[in-house]
C-alpha cells in the first residue's frame, strides 16, 4: 500500500503597510535652478529659485572664481571677476527635507 502525503500550501498576501518615511520622490523634493546674468564689466549676479517654495531655508554659496561681493546666505549673489573669466557659483540649500537634492549651480563666462 502506498501513502500519498498531501502539502497544502497557503499564501498569506499583505496589504501595504504605510510607513511615516520622509517622501523624497522628484514631486516632493522639487527642484533647484539657478540663473544668471552679467550686470557689469566685471559683475555677475546669480540667484537660486527653489521651486514649490520650501519655507525657513539658507543658502550656502561658492564660486569657481572671482569673489562674492553681495548676497552670502540669502538666494542670490554678485560676483567680481576679472573680465574674460569663466564662473561657475554653486548653491547648497539647507533645510530642505532630508533626503532631496540640495545643491545648484550655473556658470557663465564674464565679457
Amino acid at each position: 500500500m502506498r501513502v500519498f502525503r498531501i502539502l497544502t500550501l497557503s499564501l498569506l498576501i499583505l496589504a501595504p503597510v504605510a510607513q511615516a518615511a520622509t517622501d523624497t520622490s522628484a514631486a516632493s523634493c522639487g527642484t533647484i535652478t539657478v540663473s544668471t546674468f552679467q550686470i557689469g564689466e566685471t559683475l555677475a549676479r546669480f540667484t537660486a529659485n527653489v521651486e514649490p517654495e520650501p519655507g525657513d531655508v539658507t543658502f550656502n554659496w561658492a564660486v569657481s572664481t572671482g569673489e562674492i561681493v553681495k548676497g552670502q546666505g540669502t538666494s542670490g549673489i554678485e560676483v567680481s571677476a576679472p573680465k574674460g573669466s569663466f564662473i561657475t557659483a554653486s548653491v547648497e540649500v539647507a533645510g530642505l527635507a532630508a533626503g532631496c537634492p540640495d545643491i545648484g549651480s550655473a556658470s557663465r563666462d564674464i565679457f
